[in-house]
């Protein structure tokens, strides 16, 4: 009996510690890594929630871009890390987090089971835009000069299977046209060749492009969701267009870990980021760069990855893309 008491008294001090640890965590610095470059929407949602989670914790959030390799160096480098959540990412889970898993052969990690999801942090529409350059001022008329020059017009995708490439070869399916790819080591690489009209045409996540546009640098066409964007105001939805009413394209964003870090702080993380999206702070930097805050629970996110994988497995055969 004395041996059971033992082991009980043991073992619910295990649990005190635990819950110890999580409630101050974090007791040092957090590395949060966005595996894309500076600029991009991963970045700018990463810097405004890493911002308030300095804020509530009082303790540093340090954002570091390691782009490269279609957002996967920086997935690898946090599944180098301790699993003791004290090294996170913050990436498009239905964009280039699922599509990598798709798209490239060898990845050198199994996105479901390897990453620990926290919580979305967000919800952001993706947009068409165009160069001024351009004379088409609507999808209905992109569609048009795309139809009357086969092959003539491109736009821009980072690599084969990123969220550029992606969307563009939807779009290109839904609207039975033909684009040509250019492509691009980073996302920070693309606004300037834009802007001069060195390529045509790119769909990209709103907060990637909400201040170029506003400049009338570069000209907004539709954006992805089944409804208009607040933060587009009088851009249509590209499903306006008629014969293209099935097109949706969604960027949820999320936070992670990597598998192994302790349940505990995986809660206390998850409840921050929770607290921290309803900021009003929060909200309103969100919402001027084209971003819903958004949260939830960890299993959502992974069942969420799961059907996107599924959705752009059935692309690659439909379109016939070559897979690395």
């Amino acid at each position: 009996m004395k041996r059971i008491a033992m082991v009980l008294m043991a073992a619910l001090g295990t649990c005190l510690t635990g819950a110890a640890a999580a409630q101050a965590y974090p007791t040092h610095a957090v590395t949060l890594i966005v595996p894309s470059g500076a600029g991009g929407a991963a970045d700018i949602v990463a810097r405004i929630i890493a911002k308030e989670l300095e804020n509530e914790t009082k303790q540093s959030f340090v954002v570091v871009n390691q782009a490269g390799a279609t957002n996967t160096i920086g997935v690898r480098n946090l599944l180098q890390a301790p699993a003791d959540g004290y090294t996170t990412l913050i990436a498009a889970a239905t964009s280039s987090l699922a599509t990598n898993a798709v798209f490239i052969r060898d990845l050198p990690f199994d996105t479901v089971k390897d990453l620990q999801p926290i919580s979305f942090v967000g919800n952001a529409d993706s947009v068409l835009v165009v160069s001024q350059n351009l004379p088409a001022k609507n999808i209905a008329e992109l569609v048009a000069l795309a139809k009357s020059k086969p092959g003539a017009l491109n736009y821009a995708a980072t690599s084969i299977g990123s969220v550029g490439h992606l969307n563009m070869e939807l779009f290109k399916q839904a609207a039975k046209i033909d684009m040509l790819p250019v492509h691009y080591k980073q996302t920070s690489q693309v606004l300037p060749d834009l802007i001069a009209g060195r390529v045509d045409a790119w769909i990209t996540p709103i907060p990637a492009v909400i201040s170029t546009i506003s400049a009338g640098k570069i000209r907004a066409l539709g954006t992805s969701g089944t409804a208009r964007s607040p933060h587009l105001a009088g851009v249509p939805t590209i499903a306006e267009t008629p014969g293209l009413s099935d097109f949706e394209v969604l960027s949820l964003y999320a936070m992670f870990t990597r598998t192994g870090a302790p349940k505990a702080v995986v809660d206390r993380l998850n409840a921050l980021v929770k607290k921290v999206t309803l900021s009003p702070t929060v909200k309103s930097q969100l919402e001027a760069q084209g971003v819903d805050p958004l949260s939830s629970e960890p299993e959502a996110v992974r069942e969420t990855m799961i059907r996107y994988i599924a959705k752009w497995t059935a692309l690659v055969k439909a379109a016939n893309i070559k897979v690395d």
